[in-house]
């Protein structure tokens, strides 16, 4: 909820607009639900969102579900993005190959919950970044929304 609110309020600023972010590219690391790949994909970004294998199933349903309902509520809006569901285990080349990189942003909340897990996940970062790839993470624990233009880190 916290990355929502996040994109909710720079949204009425201007800087995460439907205008700006129409078009482009989002990835979801360790979506769970998908919350915050849906926030994205509401202000026009065509997002994949992506977690572990086991949480794929509650994921696609959840995608699914909220993709239904934003259509009902919206039939008339045409700034909504696409959304995706793909398995990423972090730090498999064949997982990042296969969603496509670069991205135009690369977004998570809540990601990290063990140590051992940060080196998987900031290579995964960088495997999918671009020179222009702006990263945004949010750290419930801490309740920080860092935001990073993406340059080799």
């Amino acid at each position: 909820m916290v990355f929502a609110k996040f994109l909710e309020k720079n949204s009425r600023k201007g800087r995460f607009c439907p205008s700006k972010l129409k078009g482009k590219r989002a990835i979801e690391l360790g979506a769970g639900c998908g919350l915050a790949g849906l926030g994205m994909a509401l202000l026009g970004c065509d997002v994949v969102t992506t977690d572990q294998v086991e949480v794929l199933p509650l994921l696609m349903r959840n995608v699914e579900r909220n993709k239904s309902w934003i259509a009902q509520s919206n039939p008339d809006s045409g700034s909504f993005g696409s959304v995706t569901v793909a398995e990423l285990d972090w730090g498999n080349k064949e997982h990042i190959r296969a969603v496509e990189p670069p991205f135009d942003y690369i977004i998570g909340t809540d990601v990290v919950y063990s140590e051992h897990l940060l080196q998987p996940l900031l290579e995964t970062i960088i495997a999918l970044s671009g020179p222009k790839t702006k990263v945004l993470v949010c750290d419930f624990p801490a309740q920080v929304v860092l935001f990073h233009p993406c340059k080799g880190l």
